[in-house]
């Protein structure tokens, strides 16, 4: 089976707005919660971590239920379409915290919040991705499928870095952090409807897409479709390796709004974002094409070169650098391209194989529950280990930082990502899979 452009088109649409959402809340809802809000940084990476250990417990699952499901919509649309409403009132919830609530009340407003943002985010994404690696069987028209949804990833990346600073220009809202609820509060309206809308656009043009649930499934208990999966020897290696460089992405994007302005003493983070994820955007056919041409695991291999490299030199910049750091984070964005869609389309190479070697039976929802705790705890533990950790050694909201703060930042944002990318790097060249297998 092989999509259609209009229908790669359609799928990534989605990861537009989930993105934008997503990197909203790991980049700028943390420091508007503690600027703003008033809620100590252990607080906020307490709360991050404990929601991601709890989507340890439960993604598993509920990739598993969506294999499983079956029903006149499909296994994924009938997820998605379910999902829809308590995930974008939990989404504003989350960005429309009530005025004047007691220092109690925000820490567990955001809590509540947070857990219920992340779990609804599991109940659209798994089966959102799941149905990635259904809608073809071809080696080489995987990388551009995902490719573009994940070209849609940059954009809604883009999208969610320029929209503060657009909304202030446009409908004037004050720029200072402490004034923001309102800002805040639009921006969680707007990405709310653009994920209804999106996924509405993909459920009603793509029916019939979907693979079948098979009977035996349907009696197979969650831990053994779990276990089973993990029994693929791929598997393990591409999660190991995903997870150390996921660890090394989170850092940097949990960071960069403290670095910039603690570090280099810049005003906003945001055109460093723009321009990473446009660099990015870019260079994305470039990926597609040496995936296509060469193996694909040594195309990961490269970008995740290119970005030890580049954050490897961040390390060494301080105040006024930054021009060198923009020059910098433009190296990164070229390895960023190889980073986000290389190993996703190696994922579905191995559900492809797996599916093969096992009569045709199909666990996409299963690895992708799996990919979700990975993906998860790996941005969790950036912000579970980051913000304690600042705190601890002495920061202190929208005042000049200490020595070992400045130090604790750039060992966070530059020193760790680039031993992360250095140690995924020497993982995934034992990935067996290559393009002979699928011939």
């Amino acid at each position: 089976m092989q999509a259609n452009l209009r229908t790669q088109l359609l799928y990534g649409f989605p990861a537009l707005a989930l993105t934008a959402a997503g990197v909203s809340v790991y980049v700028f809802i943390t420091r508007f919660y503690a600027d703003c809000i008033g809620i100590s940084l252990s607080v906020i990476g307490a709360v991050v971590l404990g929601s991601r250990i709890w989507d340890a417990v439960i993604d598993p699952s509920i990739g598993a239920l969506a294999d499983r499901t079956s029903s006149r919509l499909g296994r994924r649309r009938a997820w998605l379409l379910f999902s829809l409403i308590p995930f974008s009132f939990a989404l504003f919830a989350l960005f429309a915290p009530p005025a004047e609530l007691s220092a109690r009340a925000n820490e567990i407003w955001f809590a509540v919040s947070t857990f219920l943002f992340f779990l609804f985010l599991s109940t659209v994404q798994i089966p959102y991705e799941a149905l990635g690696a259904e809608l073809s069987n071809d080696y080489n028209q995987r990388n551009r499928l995902f490719a573009i949804r994940q070209g849609f990833f940059i954009l809604g990346t883009v999208f969610a870095a320029a929209l503060p600073s657009l909304l202030i220009a446009v409908w004037g809202f004050p720029e200072q952090v402490t004034e923001q609820r309102g800002l805040f509060a639009a921006i969680g309206f707007i990405y709310a409807v653009l994920t209804v809308l999106s996924v509405l656009f993909l459920t009603n043009n793509i029916a019939g897409s979907e693979k079948p649930t098979i009977r035996e499934q349907i009696h197979r208990s969650l831990m053994a479709q779990t276990l089973e999966a993990l029994q693929s020897p791929a598997f393990r290696i591409l999660i190991i390796a995903y997870v150390l460089s996921g660890f090394g992405a989170a850092l940097p994007a949990t960071l960069i709004e403290f670095y910039v302005r603690y570090v280099l003493g810049g005003d906003s983070s945001a055109p460093f974002l723009v321009l990473y994820f446009s660099v990015g955007f870019v260079t994305l056919p470039i990926w597609v094409w040496l995936a296509n041409r060469y193996d694909k695991r040594n195309t990961w291999m490269v970008s995740l070169v290119i970005n030890a490299g580049a954050f490897l030199g961040v390390f060494f910049l301080g105040p006024g650098s930054q021009s060198l750091y923009a020059l910098l984070v433009t190296i990164s964005g070229i390895g960023f391209g190889g980073v986000v869609t290389i190993p996703l389309s190696m994922q579905a190479d191995v559900i492809e194989h797996d599916a093969r070697r096992n009569n045709g039976l199909r666990r996409e929802g299963t690895f992708m529950g799996l990919w979700s705790v990975a993906s998860k705890l790996s941005a969790a533990l950036g912000a579970g280990i980051a913000f304690p950790l600042l705190d601890f050694v002495g920061y202190v909201p929208n005042q000049p930082q200490s020595e070992s703060v400045i130090l604790t930042l750039r060992a966070l944002y530059a020193g760790l990502p680039a031993l992360c990318y250095l140690l995924s790097l020497f993982v995934i060249i034992k990935f067996p899979l290559s393009r002979q297998d699928f011939n």
